[in-house]
């Protein structure tokens, strides 16, 4: 091997009001690499600001133009060593920048497919461009790692893997540092207090909830939940004229918070209505880690962790379903949902776990540097 060196491009921008599941990824990742005895350099996008003194850990170099990957290729021009390995994370795949940095003496490049993929699916023209893609600079990537089996059947079919010189291709399931969600624990005078988190756009659904709700106030005469919404976003706007237009006053926006694994807790279940297609979100796995059970839609991912007692799946967008979904839940005993919170917890713990997607990524790749 050339060098020790890994070089981790990250598109992924760094906000000290945001340190959720990835930033933890990268703090532990970073410590386990150097452990093994390589060197690691970041890359992350222009605007980028990290105040957390766990990022001051972390070698950083921070993107001198607004195009992320014309930034990264002059990076490496300008350096004196050309790293081995190049990790990429929310980077396009196969496409002509993996050539060009191949061509500046990169030996591998490594891949993490995170990408949810559109509400409606891509058009055809879209897969044309992507088989395209598959065919052309196949050869540059050395690895993929998909964060989901949805992920992983999505990108073997729009990259065409039934062709010859597919690159090795994994599944590792994202995961959290589970020690730090504490347990919420089931009162006798339970409160409803449902929690939405994500980034405020149409996509992620929000409003459906809010509909929902809106309809089980109708039915009863009475606010039978209270939500707070957590995210920020150009859509909040849209939210709150809808929640005027619902006539609801237990719906709370709280902004972005980066200390999400407190604040769980405090909730009787979270809601995740997205009607984009998700790839295996960190908002599902933190509410397990808390012992939130989740009523989520029907796409993507999410089915793959919504399962075995440990929430409710309804169509997406449809909002009469969740309605009812609420309805059932607001029926269960103690005991019901005592049994639902652990089986949440246990999953968390022993499935997504942090340690378990630091440790399935870093095999993976040294496997790839071993070829």
């Amino acid at each position: 091997m050339k060098n020790s060196n890994i070089l981790v491009v990250c598109n992924y921008l760094l906000q000290p009001s945001r340190i959720g599941g990835m930033d933890r990824f990268y703090w532990t990742f970073d410590k386990v690499v150097k452990d093994s005895g390589f060197s690691i350099t970041w890359f992350f996008p222009q605007g980028s600001i990290f105040t957390d003194l766990k990022y001051d850990q972390l070698g950083i170099e921070i993107a001198k133009s607004p195009c992320f990957e014309d930034a990264c290729s002059q990076y490496l021009k300008e350096l004196n060593e050309i790293p081995f390995v190049i990790i990429t994370h929310f980077v396009p795949f196969f496409s002509k920048y993996n050539k060009l940095w191949k061509t500046f003496g990169v030996n591998k490049i490594v891949t993490v497919d995170h990408m949810s993929r559109p509400r409606l699916g891509y058009s055809l023209s879209q897969k044309v461009k992507l088989a395209i893609r598959g065919v052309v600079f196949r050869s540059d990537i050395d690895g993929i790692i998909s964060v989901s089996n949805f992920v992983y059947k999505r990108a073997r079919t729009e990259f065409l893997s039934i062709l010859p010189m597919f690159p090795k291709h994994i599944i590792v399931c994202n995961g959290v540092d589970t020690e730090l969600f504490l347990e919420g624990t089931i009162k006798s005078n339970q409160s409803n207090r449902l929690v939405m988190i994500g980034h405020l756009m149409e996509d992620k659904g929000f409003q459906v909830l809010i509909r929902a709700l809106g309809k089980l106030k109708k039915e009863y005469n009475e606010e039978l939940f209270s939500c707070d919404i957590i995210g920020g976003g150009n859509y909040r706007q849209d939210l709150e004229a809808l929640v005027e237009y619902e006539g609801l006053k237990k719906i709370t926006f709280l902004g972005e918070i980066n200390n999400a694994h407190e604040l769980l807790r405090n909730y009787d279940a979270c809601v995740l209505p997205s009607l984009w297609q998700e790839n295996f979100p960190f908002t599902i796995i933190e509410s397990f880690a808390s012992g939130l059970p989740v009523f989520a839609s029907q796409t993507g991912g999410v089915p793959e962790m919504v399962k075995d007692g440990r929430g409710w799946l309804f169509e997406r967008g449809n909002d009469e379903q969740l309605k009812e979904l609420l309805k059932m839940f607001l029926s269960l005993s103690m005991f019901e949902l005592e049994v639902i919170r652990q089986g949440c917890r246990d999953y968390a713990n022993n499935v997504l776990n942090l340690k378990n997607m630091v440790n399935g990524h870093w095999e993976f790749i040294k496997n790839i540097i071993s070829m």
